[in-house]
C-alpha cells in the first residue's frame, strides 16, 4: 500500500488476493490524515460477480460521497476498480479498460478462447495531460512457474 503524487494527484493503490474471503472492515484506512484523490483497487480470487459487486459496494460505502467510480473491469474472478474524487472528474478524459486472459490453455482448443482464471485487467485514462494506466494481474504461483509467468507477462503487455 503506497501513495504517489502525480501533479498533486495522490493515489492509494491496493492489490489484494481475496481468496474468496468475505469483506472485512478496516481493510484500508479512510479516516487517516491523507486525503487521497483516487483509490486504485485490484482484487483476485474474489468469486463470482455477486461477490465482486459486494466488495465494490462495501468499499464505496466506506468512502465518503465525494468519490465516484471512474472505471471498473472484471475478468473471471478478478476486478480492478478506480474510485476518483469528484473534484477531479473534470480533468479526466480517454478512459479505457482492457483484459487479457492467460489461463488454462486447454479451453482454447475447444472454444477458441483462453480461460481467464489467470491474466490481467487494466484501466487507463488521462489526467490533465498525463496518461496513467493501472494493471492488476493474477499469474501462476510458485517458483517453478517463473517461465510461465514471464510468458504471460509478455502476452499481457503485447495486447
Amino acid at each position: 500500500m503506497d501513495s504517489i503524487t502525480v501533479r498533486n494527484l495522490i493515489l492509494y493503490h491496493l492489490f489484494f488476493n481475496v481468496i474468496d474471503s468475505i469483506f472485512f472492515c478496516n481493510f484500508f484506512d479512510v479516516s487517516g490524515d491523507t486525503q487521497y484523490d483516487a483509490y486504485v483497487l485490484a482484487f483476485q480470487e474474489c468469486g463470482n460477480k455477486n461477490n465482486r459487486d459486494a466488495w465494490i459496494k462495501t468499499i464505496g460505502n466506506e468512502l465518503d460521497l465525494g468519490y465516484t467510480i471512474l472505471g471498473r473491469v472484471d475478468m473471471w474472478e478478478m476486478v480492478l476498480v478506480i474510485f476518483i474524487h469528484s473534484e477531479h472528474v473534470r480533468f479526466i478524459s480517454v478512459v479505457e479498460t482492457c483484459s487479457e486472459a492467460t489461463g488454462i490453455s486447454i479451453a482454447k482448443k475447444l472454444t477458441g478462447k483462453q480461460l481467464g482464471n489467470k491474466g490481467a485487467v487494466a484501466i487507463g485514462f488521462r489526467w490533465h495531460d498525463t496518461p496513467l494506466c493501472f494493471i492488476g494481474s493474477h499469474l501462476a504461483a510458485r517458483p517453478e512457474r517463473v517461465l510461465k509467468r514471464n510468458s504471460n507477462y509478455q502476452q499481457i503487455i503485447e495486447k
